[in-house]
């Protein structure tokens, strides 16, 4: 999924449009937060944590493919290289990020096929939801950059800018 040139950059109209576009990613999440924000260990849901977390795994390939794809590119024209740096970056997060909720949604159906008991369900939560700190943060990094690119191309400096 990552691209390999040493400036990479942003279309910042294409990324944006993924993700204002990706409801049920959205929806997903959602229904993934509520599933796991539920404490109680007599209203465990294995089935349909591993379920959700499977069509999770299939929509973030997909969500990340077309961000490659589109929303990224390597040797820009105009190199900004806070831009650059930033946009490799986050770009590289992509593979980790699918890397780990792949290794989630391997666990959460192979412990359906074990006798399920909460020690090995709540584990499985606690790692969805550090999983789902991580992208959040992730999306609201790349919010940033579409936005510091189009500062940019409005004519301001992104040095001035970015935040870290």
């Amino acid at each position: 999924m990552s691209i390999n040139g040493s400036n990479i950059t942003i279309n910042a109209a294409f990324l944006q449009e993924i993700k204002d576009n990706n409801l049920r990613l959205v929806e997903l999440l959602k229904t993934l937060w509520k599933l796991c924000s539920v404490d109680d260990k007599r209203n465990l849901e294995p089935t349909k944590f591993s379920e959700l977390i499977n069509k999770l795994r299939d929509l973030l390939e997909m969500h990340f493919t077309l961000e490659d794809t589109l929303g990224y590119f390597d040797d820009p024209l105009q190199i900004i290289p806070v831009l650059c740096k930033e946009a490799k970056r986050l770009n590289g997060q992509h593979v980790e990020l699918y890397l780990e909720i792949n290794a989630i949604a391997d666990q959460a159906e192979e412990s359906l096929h074990l006798q399920v008991n909460g020690i090995i369900y709540t584990k499985l939560i606690k790692r969805f939801r550090k999983f789902h700190e991580a992208l959040l943060k992730h999306e609201s990094e790349e919010y940033d950059l579409i936005m510091i690119a189009y500062y940019e191309d409005a004519g301001f400096n992104a040095d001035s800018l970015f935040i870290s």
